[in-house]
């Protein structure tokens, strides 16, 4: 008894051993994910590899079902040919924040997008995120200059059962029946996408009932035929239909279906960056003319930036403030003159590698506030104010950096007009400043 004991403990384990195999879960495999947002698809050159392409403000949003593991290939673009490129990377799984970083990717040497040649890409970056059970859904977002563009490559493997994802279970693949064959019925007048296709007849056993008597059935109209329209598909290319559920009428089935398009990429060249920039400036100034020495300057400074040119043009209006002060000692006059310039400019730049040159031309009105005082007789001075009309060129780099550009600004300019204590004074003068710009 006791040795038919073990056999039979023996025997247990080996049935239940087996029975616990059968149930070990599906193995994962490669999903195919598309997004639910209009998003175009790149190709690139090197090995044929396609991304999604984002732009800032635009978010991506695609679904899942988990659990899986979700890989996500990143590079970041831009039309101007930079070393590399700037942008912060955000990832939510419905309101929670799953991922954040700020990226700088090199660009690459090789390779560019098929679609659109003149978008420089970077080397590519790969993040793995763990998906858990249930269905998601991520949204993939840019922030920073909109300059900078992103292309992101799904690889989901997952076991888990993606209809809801899909969409559900009233969404099925089926071939499309040609509208030559003789059991397709006219398209209905309603709906050029909208076709009425046969089923399988009703089974015997549910007789079909015949309309009551008080409600008599309308016949349509024999003046306005139907016509199907010509069948548009090619016989090499099978087309794929997305169906909805079936709605019973009368022993029939109506059938909606809608024939998938590739995703559209955009071959628009326009600008597509940022439009406006406000930068600050302090530096130095030293006048072109005897009337004072070397003293600071500072200018607010405000630009807009063309459509045209891949953005290289701007205009603007810029504000600042410099101060000089001198002595005529043949009139034994102290004076103290406070300068406002107001300045309509226009720059162009020019990007060299990681750098931005710029060079630019305006337009000055110098609105001056001199405070004269005769040192002789120092409790009368003489106030006055004018204005004087000028012209600068100036000539900097910028680099960018967080959400703008740091610079350095070089600036020469002329003027005449006349004080009440000197005619034909230049108060412009040769400057330098640094600063930085916010790009919006």
């Amino acid at each position: 008894m006791f040795r038919a004991g073990n056999y039979f403990v023996v025997f247990s384990m080996v049935v239940a051993w087996t029975l616990l195999g059968g149930l070990r879960p599906a193995e994962a495999e490669m999903v195919q994910l598309m997004p639910k947002t209009n998003h175009s698809a790149l190709t690139m050159s090197t090995d044929d590899s396609f991304g999604f392409l984002v732009k800032p403000r635009s978010p991506l949003e695609v679904d899942m079902v988990g659990p899986g593991n979700l890989t996500l290939t990143v590079r970041l673009n831009s039309k101007k040919k930079a070393s590399a490129y700037r942008s912060k990377l955000i990832v939510r799984r419905g309101r929670k924040l799953v991922w954040n970083e700020k990226l700088k990717l090199f660009r690459s040497r090789v390779g560019n997008y098929k679609e659109e040649a003149s978008l420089f890409p970077s080397m590519p970056k790969v993040i793995k995120l763990k998906v858990p059970e249930g269905l998601h859904k991520y949204k993939i977002l840019i922030v920073g200059s909109r300059r900078v563009k992103m292309t992101v490559r799904f690889e989901y493997e997952s076991s888990a059962d993606q209809t809801l994802a899909q969409g559900g279970d009233d969404l099925a693949l089926v071939p499309l029946v040609p509208l030559s064959s003789p059991d397709v019925k006219p398209v209905d007048p309603l709906g050029d996408d909208i076709a009425l296709v046969p089923l399988t007849p009703p089974k015997p056993d549910k007789p079909v009932v015949a309309p009551k008597p008080d409600k008599p059935v309308v016949a349509p109209k024999p003046d306005k035929p139907v016509v199907a329209p010509k069948p548009d598909i090619q016989p090499d290319k099978p087309v794929v239909a997305v169906v909805k559920k079936p709605i019973e009428d009368d022993g029939s089935k109506v059938i909606t279906t809608t024939v998938e398009q590739p995703p559209v990429v955009e071959s628009s060249s326009a600008w597509s960056g940022p439009y406006v920039s406000v930068g600050l400036k302090f530096g130095q100034i030293s006048p072109m003319q005897n009337i004072g020495s070397t003293t600071y300057t500072g200018a607010l400074d405000l630009r807009y930036i063309l459509p045209v040119l891949d953005g290289h043009l701007s205009v603007g209006a810029e504000v600042g403030f410099h101060q000089y002060k001198f002595t005529m000692s043949t009139r034994s006059l102290e004076t103290k003159l406070t300068v406002l310039p107001i300045a309509l400019q226009l720059y162009y730049n020019i990007p060299v590698g990681f750098l931005e040159l710029f060079l630019g031309v305006g337009g000055d009105m110098y609105y001056t506030m001199a405070e004269t005082v005769n040192t002789n007789d120092p409790d009368s001075p003489l106030d006055g104010s004018s204005l004087v009309f000028g012209g600068h060129v100036a000539g900097g780099l910028e680099v960018p950096m967080g959400p703008g550009n740091l610079l350095l600004e070089v600036r020469g300019g002329f003027s005449q007009g006349d004080l009440d204590a000197i005619s034909k004074v230049n108060v412009s003068g040769l400057s330098t400043t640094v600063g930085y710009r916010f790009i919006f």
